[in-house]
């Protein structure tokens, strides 16, 4: 509850928790988190943040190197997930709840819930039926629960994505803004590891979609929207404009521990460097 600027791994296999580790980037999981749910196989950990109204997947090794921010709506505040780990759910403060899928996380439906979810009020019926929301009143107490059926959730909302890329060197661009007209109000999505950035979740329809990058010339694509599916928009070769942001911000991963020896990637402001990159 309340701030997180970090996220720490204890090993709790005996009496006595042995600390292994925080979240690489040292502050930059968001603000306000709700909850915090790892997978059932053990390999992420799915943070739910107020601020960066994204959930964040972070994969558990290397110790919580970010994989993705998945799209929600505003305030998110529950995530569950299915038993096989193919399914996430997630439910926000604006009266909506999300399934998404852990394979490309997209969040493929969105749906309406009578009122605000309370934090953490989100749970899984044994079959995987039926999601259940604690409501909150105007007064932030829960007051109900809401079923909902999630049987067979169908595919109502799509999104786009795109890998901008520094035209002169082919490098993968670290800090873009992708939005659209009409837009449905939703921040981006970033696939860290592949270096994309988009928008979903999106209604199905046609749309203009602007690309803007620090240090570059934005781009501009007319495309369509298909509910169930990202629209790729492949590389956008980006001519420079300008001075190129220095180097700063930096974040390591895997997080270094005392006594440890390890590969580390370095996250520069302005550029994704290509994984395992070693010092």
């Amino acid at each position: 509850t309340g701030i997180v600027a970090s996220l720490y791994v204890f090993d709790v296999s005996t009496d006595a928790p042995v600390y292994l580790g925080e979240d690489c980037c040292h502050g930059c999981i968001g603000s306000n988190g709700r909850q915090v749910t790892i997978s059932p196989d053990g390999s992420r950990a799915y943070v739910v943040t107020g601020s960066e109204y994204h959930l964040q997947v972070l994969a558990t090794t290397p110790l919580l190197h970010r994989e993705a921010a998945v799209l929600t709506g505003p305030y998110p505040n529950a995530v569950v997930v299915s038993a096989d780990g193919e399914r996430l759910f997630l439910g926000y403060q604006d009266d909506e709840f999300a399934v998404a899928r852990a394979s490309d996380w997209l969040a493929f439906h969105v749906g309406p819930l009578q009122g605000r979810l309370a934090h953490r009020g989100l749970a899984l019926s044994f079959d995987e039926a039926t999601l259940a929301a604690v409501i909150q009143d105007q007064g932030f107490e829960p007051n109900r629960i809401e079923l909902v059926d999630v049987a067979s959730p169908v595919a109502n909302r799509g999104g786009l994505r795109v890998r901008p890329l520094d035209a002169p060197t082919g490098v993968p661009v670290g800090w873009a803004y992708l939005d659209s007209t009409p837009n449905a109000g939703v921040p981006n999505y970033f696939e860290e590891r592949a270096g994309y950035f988009g928008l979903a979740p999106l209604p199905a329809g046609a749309v203009q979609a602007n690309l803007n990058a620090i240090g570059h010339a934005g781009q501009t694509f007319r495309t369509t929207v298909t509910a169930g599916a990202w629209t790729n928009l492949g590389d956008a070769y980006l001519p420079r404009t300008g001075t190129v942001p220095p180097p700063g911000d930096v974040c390591a991963s895997p997080a270094a521990f005392i006594g440890g020896t390890t590969t580390v990637e370095v996250h520069g402001r302005g550029f994704l460097p290509e994984p395992g990159l070693a010092f």
